[in-house]
């Protein structure tokens, strides 16, 4: 009987430890306090959902609302063309990706079947046979040819174009390109999703070098990344982008661009532009036929435009008009839900930062709004100007913070008057640091300059706040200059701004534009040796005892300075003015 009692007790114990080990065993992975999610990717919980990683967390409240990055639903347009979404493109294989490397190479052949013993010998063979999943690798050399992918990739599958870095030149000298309204170029992308290109050297391109577009049906393409390419010398556009989803523009270096953008995308969604070199882009001059800018982003919702850096380093052309304008970076039309930081931006002849409404809100189309500026460094040129060139156009909500403006031209920061002055409502400008002005160009204006009438409120508020910044704006050399520091146009402008907390020094003028200007707001006066480590040098972090330290306001929206440091400090202090807090 004992026997029969041991027997049965060790049949118990054996359907029981696979039991007891599974749950214990998954408890242990989903950890104490977490439940394991189910397998669908909608049943996951919020914390792995993270949004674009900006240096600027934390975020929670403003004057105006705060640009983010969540889907809205696309705004309707007559004006501009919407890219059409598509979740599964048609040439996407229903079955598992193969994930397949091929080869291109110049001593190849097409009849080959591309493995790395036998090499294609053509881009446009690859392009037209790769498949969700593969890779080609380009061989070394110079390739006298353009490519257009022929099939998309898959979110799990991308197709990709690579090759190692330095090694491969697709050379457009006597490469025929298209001059179609969608754009044609050396890499040509149209109606495309899941694709990938990298690590090439595109030059000579009689068009664009790279150039996203709708197909010939108005699909627009999406998912597409451009990674660590080298352009040089593309005549109209170094890449661009229009009617596309979910773009990824990043790491690339981009030099003399002809007539137009050295990075433009324009009618698209969900762009980000990162980490991107550009010097020379728009090198002619409107009246030899040129347009746009340095960096353009036109009619695009949700952008992030960050860690670029962009440049003038060549000698205007023979024939450059005298009164040439070179754009940096341009916010413009009915572009909404942006940011633009942590980018760095020198000699520019106009604006270094532009936001321009143009048409933005009228005949039914988006107005240009929710843009946060912040964290830039700007030098040796324009400053940041928030213009509306169209009378029918407006621009609303932007803020504009804890960026560095040193020796600018006219104005370190504008809210300008010119051409057909647009409405623009509810502009912030908190916590910047304005040092300098250059002679060519500084006589007339003002560290901070407000020169429209045109204003207006959505919400009660100011149309314009100007608080807890610094405006040294005058000449380095010697002190002066005919420029105003924090400055409204007229006594009818100043009425429309709310301006305290400011420290400025340095001329107080009004010039001849604007005779009747007016300096606004309650502001405490220094001199940069007193408020800066070392301004001869350009640090213009706070010294200690500076009279800057804990004289600012506190606004959530800049709880994080310039080099992303938490504000206050202490902690349950004020803020310190300026783009720096003190630690």
């Amino acid at each position: 009987m004992k026997q029969l009692r041991s027997i049965i007790a060790i049949i118990l114990i054996l359907c029981l430890v696979p039991l007891i080990t599974s749950h214990v065993y998954a408890t242990a992975s989903a950890g104490p306090n977490m439940t394991v999610p189910n397998a669908s990717l909608g049943n996951l919980p919020n914390r792995y959902f993270f949004p674009m990683i900006t240096k600027n967390p934390k975020v929670i409240s403003s004057p105006n609302p705060v640009a983010t990055l969540t889907p809205t639903t696309r705004p309707s347009s007559t004006a501009a063309p919407v890219p059409t979404a598509t979740t599964a493109p048609s040439k996407t294989p229903t079955t598992a990706p193969s994930s397949r490397i091929f080869y291109v190479s110049l001593s190849g052949s097409d009849s080959y079947p591309g493995t790395q013993s036998q090499p294609w010998r053509t881009l446009q063979k690859a392009a037209n046979t790769l498949a969700a999943g593969d890779t080609v690798k380009i061989l070394p050399g110079t390739y006298a040819e353009k490519f257009a992918p022929q099939n998309s990739g898959t979110a799990a599958a991308y197709i990709t174009y690579t090759a190692d870095p330095g090694t491969v030149i697709l050379e457009g000298t006597g490469v025929s390109l298209a001059a179609d309204a969608k754009g044609d170029g050396l890499v040509q992308i149209q109606g495309k999703s899941y694709i990938r290109v990298e690590n090439l050297t595109i030059r000579n391109a009689s068009v664009n070098c790279v150039n996203i577009s709708e197909n010939s049906s108005g699909k627009g393409s999406n998912y597409i990344e451009i990674r660590a390419l080298t352009l040089q010398n593309c005549n109209k556009v170094g890449i661009r982008a229009r009617m596309t989803d979910h773009l990824l523009v990043k790491d690339n270096l981009i030099n003399h661009v002809n007539y137009s953008s050295g990075i433009g995308v324009w009618f698209s969604t969900y762009a980000t532009v990162d980490h991107n070199t550009i010097t020379n882009a728009h090198y002619y001059h409107e009246c030899q036929g040129a347009y746009d800018e340095a960096l353009t982003i036109s009619s695009v919702n949700h952008f992030e435009v960050m860690n670029n850096t962009l440049d003038n380093t060549e000698a205007n052309p023979a024939g450059f008009c005298s009164n040439a304008e070179k754009l940096g970076i341009d916010i413009k039309e009915s572009s909404q839900n942006g940011l633009v930081h942590h980018n760095s931006v020198r000699h520019m002849t106009a604006a270094s930062i532009y936001v321009d409404g143009w048409h933005a809100g009228a005949n039914g189309t988006p107005t240009l709004n929710r843009i946060n500026i912040y964290q830039n460094r700007v030098s040796e040129g324009g400053g940041i100007t928030v213009g509306c060139e169209q009378a029918d156009g407006v621009v609303e909500y932007i803020n504009i913070y804890n960026n560095i403006i040193l020796n600018g031209s006219f104005a370190g920061i504008q809210v300008r008057g010119a051409y057909g002055d647009g409405l623009r409502k509810n502009i912030t400008i908190y916590n910047n640091t304005i040092y300098g002005a250059l002679a060519a160009g500084g006589n007339g204006g003002a560290g901070i300059y407000v020169t429209t009438a045109n204003l207006g409120s959505n919400n009660g508020d100011a149309p314009v706040i100007i608080r807890n910044n610094i405006s040294m704006f005058y000449f380095l050399s010697n002190g002066g200059g005919w420029v105003g520091q924090i400055t409204a146009g007229s006594a009818a402008i100043a009425a429309k701004i709310t301006a305290d907390h400011n420290l400025v020094y340095g001329p107080q003028n009004c010039s001849t534009s604007f005779p009747g200007c007016v300096e606004v707001g309650s502001r405490i006066s220094a001199s940069s040796a007193s408020v800066f480590v070392n301004p001869a040098a350009f640090d213009l972090h706070l010294k200690s005892g500076s009279p800057a330290i804990n004289v600012g306001i506190i606004n959530s929206l800049v709880m994080y300075d310039f080099d992303g440091l938490a504000r206050p400090q202490p902690v349950g202090t004020s803020l310190d003015v300026g783009a720096y807090e003190i630690h």
